[in-house]
C-alpha cells in the first residue's frame, strides 16, 4: 500500500514539473514577439514592425556613444536575438563625417544586457574594410568625478554660465576622458603628447597660436574654428564641435579646459 501511494505521488509530481517547463517554455518562446510567433532562445527573429521607438532610439545612442569617423543613423529594426539579453540588428544610414559626406547602408549589431547595459557587438559596413567587428572602447559614467576617478585624473571645463552643459561624459580604454556638451561640442583630455580629437577631415586653414602661453592648433573652415589640439602639463587636449565655433568662443573654450 506504502509503495502504491509513493507512486502516485511521485506521478504527481511529474506532471505538475512537466506543466511548470511547458508553460515557461511558451513564456520564452513569445518573449519580445510582437505577433506572438514562435521565438527561439539563441536564434534570430525577423521583426515586422521595425519601427525605431523612443526607447530602440536610447539603446542605439548609447552603444554608438564615442565612435567618430562615421555617423550611424538607425532606419529600422531589422532583427532581435534573445541570449542572455537581446541583441537587436538595425539597418542603418552611415554617414562619413568628412567635408564631403558619402552616404551608404549598414547594419549594426547591438547587445543589451540582462542589467540593461549596451555594447556595439558587430558593424557590417562595407565602407569600413578590415573592420568586420569593432568593440566599443567608451564606457560611460553618470557623473564626471566618477570619469575622473576612472581615469585617474582631474579635468576643469568651462561652466553653464558659459553655455556648456554636460551632456555624456566617457572614458575610452581607461585611458582618454571623453565629455560631451549639449550645445555639440566634444572636450577630451589624456595623458601624454598625442592627437586625441579624432578629427580627420580636411580644412582649409590650419592656423598655430598661443592661449595663456600655451601653443594650440586650430582648424578652421569660412572663419570657425572646429576642432584645436594643444598639450599641456604632460596631458593632451582637444575640442571638437561639428558645427564650429568662433575664435574668441574657442580661445575662451581652450583656457578654461585643464
Amino acid at each position: 500500500m506504502k509503495n502504491m501511494i509513493r507512486k502516485i505521488i511521485i506521478l504527481l509530481t511529474a506532471g505538475l514539473l512537466i506543466t511548470g517547463l511547458a508553460a515557461c517554455q511558451k513564456k520564452v518562446e513569445t518573449q519580445g514577439n510582437q505577433e506572438g510567433s514562435e521565438v527561439i532562445v539563441g536564434g534570430w527573429e525577423k521583426v515586422e514592425d521595425g519601427t525605431i521607438t523612443e526607447e530602440l532610439q536610447e539603446i542605439f545612442d548609447k552603444a554608438i556613444d564615442g565612435l567618430t569617423g562615421v555617423g550611424y543613423k538607425p532606419i529600422r529594426l531589422v532583427e532581435k536575438q534573445i541570449v542572455s539579453g537581446t541583441n537587436y540588428k538595425f539597418l542603418c544610414e552611415a554617414t562619413t563625417v568628412t567635408a564631403n559626406p558619402t552616404t551608404r547602408e549598414a547594419y549594426v549589431i547591438v547587445y543589451q544586457d540582462l542589467q540593461g547595459n549596451v555594447s556595439i557587438l558587430e558593424i557590417q559596413d562595407e565602407g569600413l574594410e578590415n573592420m568586420p567587428q569593432i568593440p566599443n572602447p567608451f564606457a560611460g559614467y553618470e557623473t564626471l568625478e566618477e570619469a575622473e576617478a576612472a581615469v585617474g585624473f582631474e579635468i576643469e571645463l568651462p561652466g553653464k554660465s558659459d553655455g556648456y552643459v554636460i551632456l555624456n561624459t566617457s572614458v575610452m580604454s581607461g585611458k582618454m576622458l571623453q565629455i560631451d556638451f549639449e550645445n555639440g561640442t566634444m572636450v577630451r583630455k589624456m595623458a601624454g603628447s598625442e592627437d586625441i580629437s579624432g578629427d580627420y577631415n580636411q580644412y582649409k586653414t590650419i592656423e598655430e597660436a598661443a592661449v595663456n602661453n600655451v601653443p594650440v592648433t586650430l582648424r578652421i573652415n569660412d572663419g570657425k574654428v572646429y576642432s584645436a589640439i594643444w598639450e599641456d602639463g604632460g596631458y593632451s587636449y582637444a575640442f571638437f564641435n561639428s558645427e564650429g565655433i568662433s575664435m574668441t568662443d574657442a580661445f575662451i573654450l581652450i583656457a578654461s579646459v585643464k
